[in-house]
């Protein structure tokens, strides 16, 4: 969710400027090593214009990350 995510930005584990994909939160431990899809939620709050490459996203997720000039880009299915 956007609360963690943000959370890595402050401590630095993640640069704002990174893609943020299913590897990086694989690396980060952020998610399941087995895990094939990713779905961000809005639960939590972002500060960072961040640049995100997921496979579903929630609306208030969306909403947020718009709202801050964040880019959202989905996979293919």
């Amino acid at each position: 969710n956007l609360g963690s995510i943000q959370s890595f930005i402050e401590s630095k584990k993640i640069k704002p400027a990174d893609k943020i994909d299913l590897n990086l939160l694989k690396k980060l431990k952020l998610i399941n090593k087995n895990e094939i899809k990713i779905k961000i939620l809005g639960s939590g709050g972002i500060k960072d214009k961040i640049n995100i490459h997921v496979d579903l996203i929630s609306k208030s997720a969306k909403e947020k990350i718009d709202k801050i000039g964040g880019t959202i880009q989905l996979r293919n299915k």
